[in-house]
């Protein structure tokens, strides 16, 4: 791998559980108590995109599931036991999915039983076939090139924190309020052989993957999935999904009872989007591809009184123990350069307005395509602003590090970018 010579691939990994093998609880939301999955409505994927240029490997992988643990990343980098190919070259990739298997976040697996969602036996599954599917990517590298178009997605998405969202519907009641931020961009990259093929496209684009309510218990990837098979289907290959600083965003799909049908319509109509985009797509061998990974320090976990935890009565100390155990004190943050494209990880839930300050500073230092690969390599809960910190609501309360760590991460990913970019 070490021509100069831009090359990449990519490969579906199927991860939807055998439910006669696995006894799996569905991630997302509390309502569902210890219920168990009845059924599985549509396929989950893990999807593995390898771009490599001289020594330079960039895996992005994007999985059909709510989050993960930076020990499923670990797991899988040594399990594939790559030369060149460290956890800092690697980034997975939460779609968000409420409608997902609870039970790849591993350190939970000391918790009490109704905290621990680990399940071994699939988490063994999902990082062996993680491992091939990493090992297949690199056997099939070939000379590629790529292209890169973005637009806004409009009122389909929507922030979430305003009365007329309705938290238990998952609908909004009202048109879109003025003046409320949203990041609204969707970025689209993708990837054609030396023919033409397309063999990948990559969509980012912010949204919870709430369509599907608690009372869904069919294991599904939500109107992300509808969307990456549609895409798939139009344009050949593997389409992938990456979410974005969804902390606060939530799709549109109207007022009433929400289930796969409004997912499918939905998911659709961002393939539309992305359909639209990819029509006048022009490729290009890419000139730069880089990495840059640096290990960030937290800040001390400050659990806010209306944490949903302590509401559910649960205690103080049990709580403190329970982050304590199931939160990390560092993450990763990687970078990723794709010519003037920059894709920062963020390893939770990040809100519209941290995203939409990072795109403008980082737009203001040269970079002409910043884009935030959210729920990536670990899950630290909600990163809001300073502002919205202040305010009630469920989010704030699931916001475990205090007021200022969204804006401290923001502030890390801008310095990292001057280290990647070669920025003054």
């Amino acid at each position: 791998m070490s021509d100069n010579q831009f090359k990449a691939a990519a490969v579906a990994i199927d991860i939807t559980p055998d439910l006669n093998a696995y006894g799996i609880r569905l991630h997302g939301y509390s309502a569902r108590g210890s219920k168990m999955a009845e059924g599985v409505h549509d396929p989950l994927y893990g999807k593995i995109l390898v771009m490599a240029l001289g020594e330079t490997i960039a895996v992005i992988i994007t999985m059909d599931i709510l989050q993960i643990d930076a020990l499923l990343l670990d797991a899988v980098v040594a399990r594939a036991a790559i030369p060149g190919v460290t956890r800092e070259s690697v980034s997975v990739c939460a779609s968000h999915t409420h409608s997902a298997p609870a039970a790849l976040q591993k350190r939970s697996q000391n918790m009490t039983a109704g905290l621990k969602w680990y399940q071994a036996s699939y988490y063994e599954y999902c990082v062996d076939e993680l491992a091939k599917g990493l090992r297949e990517a690199i056997s099939k590298l070939q000379p590629a090139q790529y292209a890169m178009r973005k637009t806004n997605v409009g009122a389909l998405v929507r922030n979430r924190r305003v009365p007329s969202y309705d938290y238990d519907t998952r609908a909004f009641s009202a048109p879109i309020e003025n003046n409320v931020a949203v990041d609204d961009e969707m970025i689209v990259l993708q990837f054609v052989t030396n023919e033409n093929d397309v063999f990948a496209t990559l969509v980012n684009l912010a949204a919870h993957g709430t369509v599907l309510g608690a009372d869904n218990m069919l294991i599904s990837a939500d109107w992300a999935g509808y969307m990456q098979k549609s895409v798939a289907e139009i344009h050949g290959g593997i389409c992938m999904y990456s979410n974005g600083a969804e902390g606060n965003i939530a799709p549109d799909c109207g007022a009433g009872n929400l289930s796969f049908a409004e997912a499918e319509t939905f998911g659709l109509a961002i393939s539309s989007r992305v359909t639209e985009l990819t029509g006048n797509m022009l490729f290009k061998t890419p000139e730069n591809l880089g990495i840059y990974a640096k290990q960030v320090d937290l800040p001390d976990y400050q659990i806010p009184d209306q944490s949903p935890f302590l509401q559910a009565g649960l205690g103080r100390e049990f709580v403190e123990n329970f982050v304590h155990e199931t939160y990390p004190k560092q993450i990763q943050q990687t970078l990723i350069r794709l010519d003037d494209v920059a894709m920062l990880t963020i390893p939770g839930e990040m809100f519209t307005e941290l995203s939409i300050d990072f795109k403008n500073k980082a737009k203001e230092k040269g970079v002409g395509t910043p884009l935030i690969l959210g729920l990536a390599n670990d899950s630290i809960g909600y990163m809001l602003s300073t502002d919205e910190y202040s305010r009630e609501g469920y989010e704030t309360g699931m916001c475990l590090y205090g007021p200022e760590l969204g804006v401290g991460l923001i502030n890390e990913g801008l310095e990292n970018l001057n280290q990647l970019f070669s920025l003054s």
